[in-house]
């Protein structure tokens, strides 16, 4: 993408992939994380923004913050799980036995990260950003970033060596 140019549609399409990527990496939800990437897609149109990546990414963060504060202020609980009679938990039972041992524990140890860490994370290692990128676009220190970094690599890398500790005889 050029500055100062329209957008093509592959440019387009790669942003909203690495969008949606980023919303699912903050809320390890796939609707959630297109209801996301939609309103993103909306505000940039309302606005008139350019489809720079930070500002997409940028909104797609602060909207995140914001339905999350409102969720913790107003919680609620889908209608559907009011009226039903299963256990809670017995369906993610069922489904994480469907899960390969791999993608469990990979999954197991980026739950055990702060919403934060694996945002930075995903940032830098998914989206190939740099530190002072990061940095800049989540309004905090590069040498913050690159701790946190560090430090989250250093906890999935002992909960992945546990589980395979459990997993191997």
């Amino acid at each position: 993408m050029k500055k100062g140019q329209g957008i093509t549609r592959a440019d387009l399409e790669s942003l909203l992939d690495r969008g949606f990527r980023y919303a699912v990496a903050l809320t390890h939800d796939d609707m959630q994380a297109e209801d996301l990437v939609q309103e993103a897609c909306a505000r940039m149109v309302k606005k008139k923004q350019p489809w720079e990546p930070a500002y997409f990414f940028a909104i797609i963060r602060n909207r995140f913050i914001e339905l999350y504060r409102h969720r913790k202020k107003f919680p609620s609980v889908p209608f559907e799980e009011v009226n039903a009679k299963e256990v809670p938990g017995e369906n993610f039972l069922r489904d994480a036995e469907e899960l390969t041992a791999n993608t469990e524990s990979l999954e197991k140890a980026l739950t055990s990260l702060t919403a934060d860490e694996r945002e930075i994370l995903f940032l830098f290692i998914i989206e190939g950003y740099t530190a002072k990128e990061v940095a800049e676009m989540i309004d905090r220190p590069r040498n913050s970033v690159l701790s946190i970094v560090y430090r989250s690599r250093m906890k999935l890398r002992k909960i992945l060596e546990i589980e395979q500790a459990e997993v191997s005889p």
